[in-house]
Formats: structure tokens, sequence, C-alpha cells
């Protein structure tokens, strides 16, 4: 299903956003506070969040990501949003080809999203 608004999120102390309006790059910002997120999210829901997933593994020095994958998650209920997550690993493949933004979180997010288009035409 082809989605009009997508919204992909790398999570963690600075959070990537990034917004796509009919698979075309619109823009995207970095995100210091859950609650900007939220608003983000609230004020025009998208059709989709594609998110990064966080799978375990060596301990962190942040729990930030684990903190804002599960506000993603409880935002995306509240709201009725459809969620995809993915695993970190795609970005070392794609994050080259998401140069469409100076901050590294917001091309993490940008990375997530053309993986998800790619896969999901």
């Amino acid at each position: 299903m082809a989605h009009a608004y997508i919204v992909g999120i790398d999570p963690g102390v600075t959070t990537g956003v990034a917004f796509f309006r009919h698979g075309v790059f619109d823009d995207g910002e970095p995100v210091t506070e859950l609650g900007r997120l939220w608003r983000i999210l609230e004020n025009e829901p998208p059709d989709l969040i594609v998110l990064e997933s966080f799978y375990g593994g060596a301990m962190r020095q942040s729990t930030a990501p684990l903190q804002v994958i599960g506000g993603v998650k409880i935002a995306a209920h509240a709201l009725g949003i459809d969620m995809v997550e993915q695993s970190p690993s795609i970005l070392q493949a794609w994050k080259p080809r998401a140069h469409l933004h100076s901050n590294i979180h917001v091309r993490s997010a940008i990375a997530h999203v053309l993986y998800y288009m790619d896969r999901n035409p």
C-alpha cells in the first residue's frame, strides 16, 4: 500500500525525523525532546511511521533510544498511525544514499524511509 505521508524516525539523544510526501523527501529535523516529537506526530499524523528498532546487545551509555522508541509506539497507538520497525543494520547500505540533509540523525531517518519505499513500492 502506498502511503502519502511517511515519517521516518531514528531514535536517540538527538532523534532524527524525516518527512516524505508522496515518495519524495520533504524536510527533516533533529529533535531532542519527546514532547516536540509528540507534537510533530499529533499536529499532522502521518499515514506511516518507519522507526529504527533496537534489538539489545552491548550496554549503551544512554537509554534515550529506548525511551524514544517507547514514546513513538505509544503515540502511534494513541493516534492510530501505522508503524513499521527496521533493524539499524540497513543503514550500512542505505545511509550513503540519504545525503538529503546535513544532520546525521536525520540522514539515518531518511535511509530508513528510502529502504522501506524500496521494499514496498
